[in-house]
């Protein structure tokens, strides 16, 4: 809780570590935590410019790219910035099909954008050219919680077809076939 401190410290190691971006986001998302959303947007975007930091830090793969831009997109969801943070997260998602984190976040704001459930699934599985059980599984959350119980449960089902001892994904269909008032199944 000593958000404050984060600043000055990290503003010592980066006149060390020049260009470290895994600096900066710790920087921004103490902002965060502190409350200072507009600092940790600014931050953020800064991480962006940085990129990745130079790799003889041992920098994490990430920090100034898909991890910047998905916290960068909850923090532009929160202002009311929706319309920028689906396009950022559409942009991480072509930019780093791999990082799976930005798929329940953009999945979620299409439906509350309303767009079709089953447009969302076509759009996700575009964007994610490996329809891993993990990105079917965040897919299906995301799906569930919007009450388009009968796409998660396609979803949910791939998942089990692939990883038939998933017991996560197994409590989601039952969850989804309770939605739907099919007891027996």
């Amino acid at each position: 809780s000593r958000h404050a401190e984060v600043a000055s410290v990290g503003d010592e190691v980066l006149d060390i570590f020049p260009g470290f971006t895994d600096i900066v986001l710790e920087q921004a998302l103490a902002a965060g935590a502190a409350g200072d959303a507009a600092r940790e947007e600014a931050l953020l975007r800064h991480c962006l410019e940085m990129g990745d930091g130079p790799s003889r830090y041992s920098a994490t793969v990430g920090c100034g790219t898909y991890r910047a831009l998905v916290v960068l997109a909850d923090v532009l969801r929160r202002r009311g910035a929706v319309d920028e943070a689906e396009e950022t997260l559409r942009a991480c998602l072509q930019e780093h099909p791999g990082f799976l984190a930005a798929v329940d976040p953009y999945a979620a704001l299409l439906l509350r954008r309303r767009v079709p459930a089953a447009e969302v699934v076509e759009t996700i599985h575009e964007l994610v050219a490996d329809s891993s059980p993990s990105m079917r599984f965040l897919l299906a959350v995301a799906l569930s919680e919007a009450g388009a119980v009968v796409e998660a449960e396609a979803e949910l089902r791939a998942v089990i077809a692939a990883q038939p001892a998933n017991a996560h994904a197994r409590v989601a269909l039952g969850e989804t076939l309770l939605a739907q008032g099919r007891f027996a199944d």
